[in-house]
């Protein structure tokens, strides 16, 4: 199990330093067709758009993984290490048909 996660892991962290290349990649070309050769193209920009949703839905998901979202623990950090457990699974639960509704759309 450790290594499927491991595999999916390097999966998505490549997936996300490809989908930032190609946005750099395209964005670049096309300032250069713009300003050097006066040819806009018009799909650069709608690859670099469809780049950035997907390294956020993917960055989104490394992120909730790893427990690195931002978050405001004032309070939770004053519970005991039992009762913060809790509150994460109450959290998740809480999350739970937001992200439905997100893969349903």
């Amino acid at each position: 199990m450790k290594r499927l996660l491991w595999i999916v892991d390097t999966v998505t962290r490549v997936w996300i330093v490809a989908g930032l290349s190609l946005m750099f990649v395209t964005i670049v070309f096309d300032v250069m067709m713009r300003t050097v050769f006066n040819s806009p193209l018009p799909w650069p920009q709608e690859m670099a758009q469809f780049s950035v949703i997907h390294v956020t839905y993917i960055g989104a998901a490394v992120a909730f993984r790893g427990a690195h979202h931002i978050s405001i623990n004032v309070l939770t950090a004053r519970l005991s290490a039992r009762n913060q457990e809790r509150i994460v699974v109450i959290n998740q639960f809480i999350l739970l048909p937001f992200l439905l509704v997100l893969l349903w759309s």
